[in-house]
């Protein structure tokens, strides 16, 4: 079992041990406070002398997984019981769904759905109560009349019940339901291109110190950017993939007033033009992406290797 849940490839162990001793530098074991592994079995398993470094920051047992989601989530072969079981030892160390979306920066739809059922909140109690209400009908019984007649008719017949009129209640729905119900609606598909490149950047610039956010919402127009980068020092970038369905005239238009507002807002605008994918592709964006950064922004030096896995 490697220090992130999950089973041990034998394989991936064999290619890391014939990959490049050069390049090793750039993809290191990441060992906490206490010098445990946090990323990085199969490397070690590969080369006991594989070079590592040690965060200071990660010391308690929420860190640890906190750091295995962000440098692992979206690797292709990170099945989706890993992923349950990385939010459900969140759940169960005490962090809600809001909790882990401001904690990893993975949309709050996604968190929910990998969350068990015993940790999802409940239905509000306003809206519970009524439908308790409506489905319990009162009954009450008929005030005896003082006419003589009603009092006759009654002591032949058995007294009679008859379901009180119960006024359909207001259903308000709290401000933050209808937030929810507003970023369902506007969510967006998930491509092969957004989440490869996301794992890609999120694996290999995270190190550098780099925040990379996956399906960041930006409340402008409704836009949400397929990456997010927070650069040391504080300077945001909003990466969006461009493919075959934005190259139409109408889509390309709307992109560029839309980014146009983000630039004003002070958010940078990276796109990335694809008309196919593959792993491969994806590759090559992430290496024209970081040569672009190196260049934009004095002062950064990220690399990357192909065979720092």
């Amino acid at each position: 079992m490697s220090s992130d849940g999950s089973e041990i490839d034998y394989e991936l162990v064999e290619e890391l041990r014939a990959s490049n001793q050069n390049t090793r530098k750039f993809g290191p074991v990441v060992l906490d406070a206490e010098g445990k592994t946090v990323d990085g079995t199969h490397r070690l398993l590969a080369d006991k002398d594989w070079p590592s470094v040690v965060n200071s920051e990660i010391k308690s047992e929420k860190d640890r997984v906190l750091c295995a989601i962000a440098l692992n989530w979206h690797r292709r072969e990170k099945s989706s019981d890993w992923k349950a079981s990385m939010i459900e030892h969140l759940c169960h160390l005490g962090m809600g769904v809001k909790e882990i979306v401001a904690a990893t920066g993975l949309c709050e739809r996604t968190v929910y759905s990998f969350t068990p059922k015993e940790f999802k909140n409940e239905e509000p109690p306003q809206l519970a109560g009524a439908r308790v209400s409506l489905q319990q009908p009162e009954y009450i019984k008929e005030e005896e009349d003082d006419d003589w007649e009603a009092r006759e008719s009654k002591s032949k017949s058995k007294t009679k019940l008859k379901e009180k009129s119960i006024p359909e209640p207001e259903l308000k729905i709290l401000q933050s339901d209808k937030r929810a119900h507003f970023r369902e609606n506007m969510h967006c598909p998930v491509s092969s291109m957004d989440e490869g490149l996301h794992g890609l950047l999120q694996r290999y610039l995270t190190p550098f110190g780099v925040q990379v956010e996956f399906q960041k919402e930006i409340v402008l127009v409704r836009t949400i950017a397929d990456s997010f980068l927070t650069l040391p020092n504080g300077k945001h970038i909003a990466i969006f993939n461009d493919g075959p369905p934005h190259l139409k005239p109408q889509v390309e238009e709307r992109d560029e007033f839309v980014r146009d507002l983000l630039q004003k807002k002070g958010v940078d605008v990276l796109p990335n033009v694809y008309k196919t994918d593959s792993p491969a592709l994806q590759w090559n964006c992430l290496v024209k992406i970081v040569e672009q950064l190196n260049q934009n922004y004095p002062g950064l030096d990220l690399k990357v290797s192909r065979n720092g896995k």
